[in-house]
């Protein structure tokens, strides 16, 4: 009631002069909440964008990870054989060493 009695006292000109302060205030509300909307719109834009550069990424990540895989296959084979290759050099000094042993005799 007491807002009542208040606008009922209040003249013309200061009733245009409020409304029209709060039409402003609300203009710029709405102002800053379209501004927000479109700074919304835009990290959802950037967010899609870079969603959209993992995906198209993923394929190239397969291939380079079964290029890896492969490479690593290859490097414990070459690992195993060059432990043979040495046990056989190993294996031949023994017998090289028994034939100088046994020429001497």
């Amino acid at each position: 009631m007491y807002w009542k009695e208040k606008l009922r006292n209040q003249s013309k000109e200061e009733l245009i002069d409020r409304i029209s302060s709060l039409i402003t205030k609300t203009e710029n509300q709405a102002k800053q909440l379209k501004q927000k909307d479109d700074a919304i719109n835009n990290y959802r834009l950037k967010v899609k964008s870079y969603e959209l550069k993992l995906v198209k990424a993923l394929p190239n990540n397969k291939k380079e990870s079964a290029k890896l895989n492969q490479h690593e296959a290859l490097l414990r084979d070459y690992r195993l054989e060059i432990s043979d290759l040495k046990d056989e050099i190993d294996s031949w000094k023994e017998k090289y060493l028994i034939c100088l042993e046994k020429l001497k005799k």
